[in-house]
């Protein structure tokens, strides 16, 4: 199958050539970014289990390698081609035709001026970086090029092939240095050592077989493989070399020592590809399922299996920094699976006697939020001081589900189950000002960005909206087939956002977009496979972040209604919510995890701990503190100055790190 060369300034393009980059992103830890010759200091112990989709292709991805300064990721494919997508831009930058078939392999220069590819047309070609220009093309081989192979200095190619050869290739001259011959079949892969001084080549027979590169002579094998050996690497220490084979084992050998038994890691599926992280304590390998396990490579143990592929792992490369493990796949994927962050530390924890706090609002103000829960009671709490500043009484009889604030901050909206009214109070002194009568449980509530109005979704699956000075019943709706769980407002007012679902079902969930003032139907957006929970525009409307019962983030385009990225949380999630300057997503996981995904990169860039499931989570409006609201009888105050802007000198956190240092 063949594609139309993307260009890079057009994105309509991408589509007609049928690839989809998610989100527009090319997801990489930013961190990572000119790490290539710094040394690594720690390695994850945990990657994330599931991943962020960064490519859908209808092709076959064959191989996949992260630039030498960690700017690009480049791409092989069955058709020919290979993709260069720019990680700081999130941008396709070119899709190259660079063989007559198959791209099986790819490699770039330390340098990162040169990459080089194996094609199943018999050819080695190089490419100068980053314009992508041929520097050259060597044949030689009589049949397929199944891998290809750079010497740490930037001399020297190594190409293997179906003629059951390795040939070495001078760069700079292209002339063939020489054939090394004695595998009895297809040459599946080479490696070079650390050195360069060693070149380890993997085939068929099911030997590997060590060279020495500069006189070009066989100086041992190493064995133990039942079946074919698909990939071989050596360890950056160069003291380990590591072989994946299709019995479905990998074999760790000592260089040094050809005698030595090698250690065995067991899978019950062939492994196609065998990846060390570049500090060497992790062990990556992908199978013929689509799966990935990774190993600690000194105790030889297991430590994840990673699920996202739907075909074989055909190729696995680390990020410099280790943070990120990127992946291709015949089922035409790419996948970046990011390192699992240590939850960080909260700011301040503030304990709420009433009861279990399920719902939470933020005033325009930043200094105060609104609480509720179990039991129906609300409070409206000062950050600055830690110190409750309001109580309603008489709110709901059963449960406070839903609080929002009037955008001036004047007013607070409440709502909740066995209520079937939405109420009105002063948010300063919190006295009851009015009330709207619903034909079912309260679900979600929301103002009009100019306050004029409010909308409600309930349970009973129906869309209100009323108008706030009047009280009168402005429109309603069915607005789905099941209950309503979240509205919310565009920044314009003009577009409502609503999603449906039942949590106690495994059934797909809905968004829907609405014309605010008739309630028409603009649009449903589908994709969720359970019930989703939470529905957001971003802050200037351009995007809207959906979420379901399973952790699927999903980033809609509003103008054109397409869905532009799916994050996958690692656990199930209900509130979501945008930093004031778009640039971030707060996600709120059932096992007490907050996740904040940056919307440049699409990666975790912060994880949060220390509740029970989360309810809520709500930036401040100045960006300086994420709230978050659980099961549990407290609030939590985490730190996020340092992720929407320098110290939070002037900003909320300033007051609440003065009455957290004041505390006994």
């Amino acid at each position: 199958m063949s594609r139309p060369t993307v260009n890079p300034a057009n994105p309509s393009k991408i589509a007609a050539a049928m690839v989809v980059i998610v989100g527009a992103w090319l997801v990489a830890v930013v961190s990572s970014v000119g790490l290539a010759d710094k040394p690594v200091l720690s390695e994850p112990i945990e990657f994330e289990s599931a991943p962020s989709a960064l490519l859908r292709d209808s092709v076959d991805v064959l191989g996949v390698a992260v630039g030498a300064n960690g700017k690009y990721l480049f791409a092989a494919f069955y058709d020919g081609s290979v993709m260069t997508l720019d990680r700081e831009s999130r941008k396709l930058v070119r899709l190259v035709t660079c063989h007559d078939g198959p791209v099986n392999d790819l490699a770039v220069a330390k340098s990162g001026e040169l990459l080089v590819t194996a094609g199943s047309d018999g050819l080695v070609k190089a490419w100068q970086l980053p314009d992508f220009e041929p520097a050259g093309v060597m044949s030689g081989h009589t049949n397929r090029v199944t891998a290809v192979g750079l010497s740490p200095d930037g001399r020297i190619i190594a190409s293997s092939g179906y003629d059951k050869t390795i040939r070495l290739w001078d760069v700079e001259t292209g002339v063939e240095r020489g054939v090394l011959t004695g595998h009895s079949g297809t040459v599946r892969d080479v490696a070079f050592s650390a050195d360069g001084l060693t070149l380890a080549s993997a085939g068929d027979d099911g030997i590997v077989r060590l060279w020495n590169v500069e006189s070009m002579t066989e100086t041992g094998t190493r064995s133990g493989h039942t079946g074919r050996v698909r990939s071989v690497i050596f360890s950056p220490d160069g003291k380990t070399l590591a072989g994946g084979g299709e019995d479905g084992a990998i074999l760790l050998w000592s260089v040094a020592d050809a005698e030595a038994n090698p250690g065995t890691l067991s899978h019950e599926t062939m492994i196609w590809n065998v990846s060390f992280s570049p500090g060497g304590s992790l062990l990556a390998a992908g199978d013929s399922t689509g799966a990935i396990h990774l190993w600690d490579v000194e105790s030889e143990r297991q430590t994840a299996s990673l699920e996202g592929h739907e075909d074989s792992v055909t190729s696995l490369s680390f990020a410099a920094d280790s943070q990120t493990l990127f992946s291709g796949s015949h089922d035409g994927t790419i996948n970046a699976w990011s390192a699992k962050q240590p939850p960080h530390p909260s700011l301040a924890t503030i304990d709420v006697e009433a009861g279990k706090v399920w719902a939470m609002a933020v005033s325009s103000e930043s200094s105060r939020i609104a609480i509720g829960g179990r039991g129906g009671f609300v409070r409206t709490l000062d950050l600055t001081t830690g110190q409750q500043v309001a109580e309603l009484a008489d709110v709901h009889p059963a449960t406070i589900d839903c609080l929002e604030y009037s955008p001036d901050g004047s007013l607070l909206a409440t709502g909740g189950w066995r209520s079937e009214e939405v109420v009105v109070w002063r948010a300063d002194d919190g006295s009851r000002q009015k009330s709207f009568k619903a034909d079912g449980n309260i679900r979600a509530i929301t103002f009009s960005p100019d306050g004029t109005r409010i909308a409600a979704g309930c349970e009973d699956k129906l869309l209100f909206v009323w108008d706030v000075e009047s009280g009168e019943l402005v429109k309603k709706v069915n607005a789905h087939a099941q209950p309503v769980y979240d509205v919310s407002f565009s920044p314009d007012g003009k577009t409502l956002a609503t999603c449906c679902g039942d949590w106690t079902e495994a059934k797909p969930g809905r968004v829907k977009l609405w014309k605010a003032e008739s309630l028409t139907e603009i649009a449903r957006l589908d994709g969720h496979e359970v019930a989703v929970r939470s529905a957001v525009f971003d802050p200037d409307g351009s995007r809207l972040a959906s979420v379901s019962e399973d952790g699927v983030i999903r980033i809609w385009d509003v103008e054109t209604q397409t869905e532009l990225a799916v994050l996958r949380n690692s656990a199930g999630a209900r509130p979501l919510d945008w930093s004031p300057d778009g640039k971030l997503l707060a996600a709120g996981l059932h096992d007490g995890t907050t996740n904040i995904w940056s919307l440049k990169t699409g990666m975790v860039v912060r994880r949060f701990g220390g509740m029970d499931d989360t309810f809520s989570v709500r930036f401040v409006p100045d960006g300086s503190l994420l709230v978050g609201a659980s099961g549990e009888k407290q609030i939590t105050l985490w730190d996020t100055s340092d992720l929407t802007g320098e110290d939070g000198a002037g900003r909320s956190v300033e007051s609440v790190r003065k009455w957290v240092k004041e505390m006994p």
